[in-house]
């Protein structure tokens, strides 16, 4: 679905706030790119979406949004996607910020805490290596438990 072909002004008459996601269709390797205005005067509003998640589908708005507008951005949502980090660096101001979608950001801390978690686990001797084999969930849920 392709956006509007102008913007109305009753939608832009508010700060710049886009945020982008992007959603699973079907079985395989299928996505749409949502792109939706986070606050306005009647809430959160739907701007585009395009089918795939690449960075030409996020010019594509670009261009409809234009560098006026684009130059106003003062914060922005996204995923932690490639294709949208680039294409939102390239385009914001440099004043804006980016807000990385927090389960991606939690998803890397969790990646991260593993790899240690394994390189330990080779490093420990003996007995050791028994008794924090097969503890990974445990420690999970014991480190969450305390972030509460």
């Amino acid at each position: 679905m392709d956006p509007p072909k102008a913007p109305s002004q009753a939608l832009f008459g508010w700060d710049y706030r886009p945020g982008a996601d992007e959603i699973a269709v079907g079985k395989g390797h299928n996505y749409w790119t949502l792109i939706s205005a986070l606050e306005g005067p009647r809430g959160p509003e739907m701007l585009a979406v395009y089918e795939g998640r690449s960075e030409k589908h996020l010019k594509r708005f670009w261009r409809w949004f234009g560098k006026e507008r684009a130059a106003q951005v003062t914060h922005a949502a996204i995923d932690m996607c490639r294709a949208a980090d680039d294409s939102f660096r390239a385009h914001r101001s440099r004043n804006s910020q980016i807000i990385y979608d927090k389960f991606h950001v939690v998803r890397h801390l969790d990646e991260a805490l593993n790899a240690v978690r394994k390189s330990e686990l080779r490093k420990a001797l003996g007995c050791f290596r028994k008794t924090l084999s097969g503890k990974k969930f445990v420690l999970l849920a014991r480190i969450r438990s305390k972030a509460r």
